[in-house]
C-alpha cells in the first residue's frame, strides 16, 4: 500500500531553539497573570522576554515557507506577550487603587459596604485617568 501522507514540515534547529523558551516564557507570563498582585508584576519581565524570543523565532524562520502555521502561531503568541506586558504596566499604574479596593472589600461585611468600596474604586479610577489625560494633554470632549 503506497504512503499517501503529505510530509509535515520539520522545525529547523534554529526555530526549535527559540520556540521552546518562547512557550515557557509565554506560559509563565500567563500563569503570573492568574496569580494577580504581587506576583503579576513578574509579567514586566516575562512578557517582554517572551515577545523578544518570539520575534527572534519569527526572524530566523522568515525564509522557510513550509513553516507558515508555525510562524502564524508564533505571531499570535508574540501579540499575546505584548498584550500581557501592557496589562502589567496597567497594574503598575493602578496599583494603589487596586490595593485599596482589595483592602476595602476584605473589611466590607455588608452589601452596602461592598457597594461603597466599589464606588470609591470607580471614583479613584476616574481621578487617575483624568490626571493621566491632563499629564499627556488629551482632551475628552466633555
Amino acid at each position: 500500500m503506497p504512503d499517501n501522507d503529505t510530509p509535515s514540515p520539520q522545525l529547523s534547529p534554529a526555530a526549535r531553539r527559540y520556540s521552546v523558551p518562547f512557550m515557557v516564557l509565554l506560559g509563565l507570563t500567563l500563569l503570573l497573570y492568574l496569580f494577580s498582585i504581587p506576583l503579576a508584576y513578574g509579567m514586566l519581565l516575562t512578557g517582554p522576554a517572551a515577545a523578544l524570543v518570539g520575534l527572534r523565532a519569527l526572524w530566523v524562520t522568515r525564509k522557510d515557507k513550509a513553516l507558515a502555521y508555525f510562524r502564524l502561531s508564533m505571531t499570535f503568541g508574540t501579540i499575546v506577550a505584548g498584550f500581557m506586558t501592557v496589562t502589567a504596566l496597567g497594574l503598575v499604574v493602578f496599583n494603589g487603587i487596586m490595593t485599596d479596593l482589595s483592602d476595602c472589600m476584605d473589611r466590607a461585611v455588608t452589601r452596602s459596604a461592598a457597594d461603597q468600596c466599589e464606588q470609591e474604586y470607580q471614583d479613584s479610577l476616574n481621578n487617575v485617568v483624568e490626571d493621566l489625560y491632563e499629564r499627556f494633554g488629551v482632551t475628552t470632549g466633555s
